[in-house]
C-alpha cells in the first residue's frame, strides 16, 4: 500500500472495494461512531484538517531525523487535542471488511530493537542525486535483501532500493488520515489505497513487505507497467524467491488487489 513518502512522504498496495459499497452511508458500526463512510461530516473534516496541520512540524522533524517509520502513538498523539485523538482512535478501531476491503489481520509490532536503519539511498533524478527517506528492516530481512541486490548487481549491473520498509502502527494510522483529504474525505475511497494499522504487510515482521524503487526513481507510481518493464523486475521474477521474497499481488490475484510489481514480502527462502 501507499506510504512511500508523506509530504513527499507517502506509501502502500491497492485494494479493491466491492461495488455494492459505493453507496454506503452511516449505518451499523459507523453510526455508533458517528462516522459517515462516504464522506466525513463537516465537523470531522475540520478535525482532520486541524490535526494534520498540527502534525506537520512533527512529521517534518521525524523525516529529518530518520525516525518517521518508527513513530510511536505517544509521539503521534502528543500535539493533538482530545477531539482529534478521539477521531484518530475511531479510525484505528475500524476493520477493513467493514468497508469491503478483503485483507487479513497481520498484527502490529512495537519492539523496534532489531531493526536495521537504511540511510542515504541515492536516486538519480534530472535535478541530480536525491536521497530516499530513512527506512527500517528487521535484521534477518535486511540480510536477505542485501544478498539479493548484491546478486542482482552482479547479473545486471543494477540494484533496487527500499523506498518503504517497516512502518509502525502509529505511522500507518497517520498515513490513513493523511490521505483522507486526497480522497474527498471518504473512508471507502481511502481504504481502497491505504491499509489500517495491523492490516499492512509493512507492519508485520512475519510477512514484511518492501516497496522497491530502481536507481532512476522508477517505482510504479506512474503505472504498474513502468515497473514491470524494468529488467530489475524480470530479475526479481526469476530469482527473488531464492532469497525469501515473493510478489504479494501478482496479476489476477485471489485477494482482488491491483497488480503491484514493486511490492515484495519476505518469507523463508524457498517457502510458499
Amino acid at each position: 500500500m501507499r506510504g512511500r513518502g508523506v509530504l513527499a512522504v507517502a506509501v502502500l498496495c491497492r485494494v479493491i472495494i466491492f461495488p455494492v459499497l459505493a453507496g454506503l452511508s452511516v449505518s451499523g458500526a459507523f453510526a455508533e461512531m458517528n462516522l459517515n463512510a462516504n464522506r466525513l461530516s463537516d465537523e470531522d473534516i475540520q478535525t482532520v484538517d486541524a490535526a494534520l496541520g498540527k502534525l506537520m512540524p512533527l512529521i517534518e522533524n521525524k523525516k529529518k531525523d530518520g525516525t518517521l517509520a518508527v513513530m510511536t502513538f505517544e509521539k503521534l498523539f502528543f500535539p493533538l487535542d482530545e477531539t482529534e485523538k478521539t477521531f484518530f482512535r475511531k479510525i484505528q478501531s475500524l476493520k477493513p471488511e467493514s468497508l469491503g476491503v478483503q485483507t487479513p489481520y497481520l498484527g502490529t509490532e512495537n519492539d523496534f530493537s532489531d531493526l536495521v536503519r537504511l540511510e542515504k539511498q541515492p536516486i538519480r533524478k534530472k535535478e541530480g542525486i536525491v536521497y530516499l527517506d530513512t527506512q527500517y528492516l528487521p535484521a534477518e530481512i535486511y540480510g536477505a535483501y542485501a544478498r539479493m541486490v548484491k546478486a542482482m548487481k552482479k547479473d545486471l549491473g543494477k540494484i533496487l532500493y527500499v523506498e518503504s520498509g517497516f512502518r509502525s502502527p502509529a505511522y500507518q494510522l497517520y498515513l490513513f488520515v493523511f490521505y483522507l483529504p486526497q480522497h474527498e474525505y471518504s473512508l471507502i475511497e481511502t481504504a481502497r489505497w491505504n491499509a489500517f494499522p495491523g492490516y499492512s504487510e509493512h507492519g508485520s515482521f512475519s510477512r514484511l513487505a518492501l516497496d522497491l524503487i530502481n536507481e532512476e526513481g522508477v517505482n510504479g507510481d506512474e503505472s504498474a507497467e513502468s515497473f514491470e518493464r524494468l529488467p530489475e523486475y524480470q530479475w526479481l521474477s526469476e530469482h527473488a524467491a531464492e532469497y525469501g521474497f515473493r510478489l504479494s499481488y501478482p496479476k489476477g490475484n485471489a485477494a482482488g488487489i491491483h497488480f503491484e510489481p514493486w511490492h515484495w514480502h519476505y518469507e523463508e527462502p524457498g517457502g510458499k
